[in-house]
């Protein structure tokens, strides 16, 4: 089975088979993630108000104009201002979705890679290879994040890795911030368990059962029996 493009997938779902950058063979996905789409829409309200307050105030300049000079065709004007009002929620739709998809984070049984992005054409790459992870910790400051239950993740190393002479084209940061994510004191948690298991039985991780937030036992006992090569 062929496996999809991460940076073109939308909503990822286990057994998160997606190719990724700088993957190395047996290396495979324990979780991947991207900015919590509530946080998407927030801005997507945001954008539309912008909009209907520039028809608006679009509308009211012309209007007071029309009081002191002679506008032949005020409603082609009004068509116009319509139309550029419309442009801006078009590409600022798209452009918030482009950059949305772009910024993911891959826990790997390798590394952390996280993908971000500003512009739509484009991204950043930054690798953390799990040996040099230092610390995990979790930070909710904003009113909003507290309202919708998400969080920033930071992660530090401690060290230079070797993958920085292997990957010339990426980045090796100290820290990376992952802001605005769903379950993030579960990702928390779930990065130093893997960050423990890389250092007991790197070998192996690749099969250990990845990521699959809110799950019982039960579900997980029956992933356990329908995949039998994973462990947990």
């Amino acid at each position: 089975m062929k496996k999809k493009n991460i940076i073109l997938t939308e909503s990822f779902s286990f057994p998160y088979s997606y190719n990724f950058p700088y993957q190395y063979e047996n290396e495979s996905i324990l979780y991947v993630f991207r900015q919590s789409k509530a946080y998407l829409n927030l801005k997507r309200a945001l954008l539309f108000f912008f909009s209907f307050i520039f028809l608006n105030f679009g509308y009211y300049f012309v209007k007071v104009l029309s009081k002191y000079f002679i506008i032949k065709n005020l409603e082609a004007v009004n068509l116009f201002i319509t139309a550029i009002s419309s442009l801006i929620l078009f590409l600022g739709w798209w452009w918030l979705k482009s950059i949305w998809m772009k910024n993911i984070c891959i826990i790997s049984s390798d590394k952390i890679i996280n993908i971000t992005t500003k512009f739509p054409l484009s991204y950043k790459i930054t690798l953390l290879p799990l040996e040099a992870i230092k610390s995990v910790t979790v930070a909710k400051k904003m009113f909003f994040q507290k309202k919708f239950n998400l969080g920033n993740l930071n992660i530090r190393i401690n060290r230079q890795s070797d993958l920085s002479s292997q990957h010339s084209n990426s980045l090796i940061d100290n820290l990376i911030c992952i802001k605005n994510i769903d379950n993030v004191k579960i990702i928390q948690k779930f990065i130093n368990k893997v960050v423990i298991l890389f250092a007991q039985d790197k070998i192996h991780l690749h099969n250990y059962l990845p990521l699959i937030p809110n799950a019982d036992n039960e579900e997980i006992n029956n992933i356990l029996n329908e995949y039998p090569e994973y462990w947990n």
